[in-house]
């Protein structure tokens, strides 16, 4: 099977997937829920930053991924099927290369669908927060967290195929995405003391607050193309250790 089947395959797997069609269904509804909210209870629910963040559904987006990925490639392993598809194909790379394209696709379609439904509710019910400051930090927000996510899911991946399972990386996974948001100001209590520190993949995770409050910097130590650049150093490293896991696999 050649590399655009197997991303083919991969993709036709996560969309006839009940739990991702529930999870979508899910975001979707949680997305409804806010902006009716924002939309009743504006002095609750401001709708200005609701605007921004598109509802309060973008922090939902890595774990939905996070949970897909994780359990697409540990159910292949778990199920057998991974047997089959390295009888079919030619390298053993291409099987992880493909798993990569198709998750950072998906996240791509949550990120897009999400961006363009909040921008078609707020010219239709909040022509009056449209702004120019508004669209810019809607769109960091969203392009952080699309770059950010991609990180993850190449760790997902890598402890997927270490693992064999989805339970231990979907653990881990989400446990890595809940770090920062839990653990920010210890994490940059440490980097104060220990410099070098400010390199750990957690950091890399307070990208999209740096590109919204550029302020942030001070606590990160890192600058915005620092952080870009280490985030894609890891993405890449986590792709290469994927590859040499998978190929010294026993399948």
């Amino acid at each position: 099977m050649n590399f655009s089947g197997l991303i083919q395959q991969e993709a036709f797997k996560i969309v006839k997937r009940k739990d991702s069609r529930w999870l979508v269904s899910a975001l979707l509804l949680l997305f409804l829920l806010m902006f009716i909210l924002a939309y009743t209870q504006p002095q609750n629910f401001e709708p200005k930053y609701m605007l921004e963040n598109c509802f309060s559904t973008l922090q939902w987006v890595p774990i939905i991924v996070i949970i897909i990925g994780a359990t697409s490639i540990g159910s292949e392993f778990q199920s057998g099927a991974i047997k089959n598809l390295v009888s079919r194909s030619k390298y053993r790379f291409s099987i992880i290369g493909a798993n990569f394209v198709v998750l950072f696709g998906y996240s791509f379609f949550l990120y897009f669908t999400l961006m363009l439904l909040t921008l078609i509710i707020s010219f239709i019910f909040f022509p009056g927060i449209i702004t120019k400051s508004a669209w810019t930090a809607m769109f960091l927000w969203i392009s952080g967290s699309y770059i950010e996510n991609i990180m993850i899911l190449s760790l997902v991946v890598l402890l997927a195929i270490i693992f064999k399972s989805a339970a231990g990386s979907v653990s881990i996974g989400i446990i890595f995405y809940l770090f920062v948001n839990l653990l920010n100001g210890f994490l940059f209590d440490l980097i104060k003391k220990v410099n070098i520190l400010k390199w750990n993949p957690f950091n890399m995770l307070n990208l999209k607050g740096e590109l919204i409050n550029a302020s942030l910097e001070q606590s990160t130590q890192l600058s915005i193309l620092q952080l870009f650049l280490a985030i894609i150093s890891y993405v890449i490293l986590f792709g290469l250790l994927s590859l040499l896991v998978f190929s010294k696999e026993d399948i």
